[in-house]
């Protein structure tokens, strides 16, 4: 495990918040910075979190009128792994991460075909699951 003070030490004005729930870091970040926060977490020699496993959204507009988006970062080399997340309201948009790590691309057309979240600089953001839908399927409320 990273001590707190690290991220915050190398992530600067992005940091919001750590925590460590079942043994699993979660670090928090402003939306706005999260090409930043990504990009400074992949090149940290220390960290090397060099791998995006996956990016997933969770709905909770009815409780708190925003997402959470998390970033799943690995490193082959450290075997460390970590979840960066951020929040955006519902119809806010998120930059895309795919300037820093090209496998996002699917990650991030998938979220916005589900739940309708827009990342600003998307090379080719349109839906790929339900292309013949209009709605967004896993919005609690459409």
């Amino acid at each position: 495990m990273i001590d707190e003070h690290y991220y915050k030490s190398i992530l600067g004005g992005a940091f919001i918040a750590y925590d460590i729930v079942n043994e699993q870091e979660y670090i928090y970040v402003k939306s706005a910075l999260i090409i930043r926060a990504i990009t400074i977490l992949s090149i940290d020699k220390e960290l090397q979190l060099n791998v995006l496993l996956d990016i997933f959204a969770t709905d909770h507009v009815q409780q708190k009128n925003k997402f959470a988006i998390y970033y799943h970062l690995s490193s082959m080399d450290t075997k460390f792994d970590v979840f960066v997340v951020t929040e955006i309201a519902k119809n806010d948009v998120l930059n895309s991460i795919c300037c820093v790590f090209q496998n996002a691309d699917w990650y991030e057309r998938e979220i916005f075909d589900m739940f309708g979240i827009v990342f600003a600089d998307h090379p080719n953001l349109r839906k790929i699951l339900t292309i013949n839908d209009d709605g967004h399927e896993l919005l609690k409320i459409q």
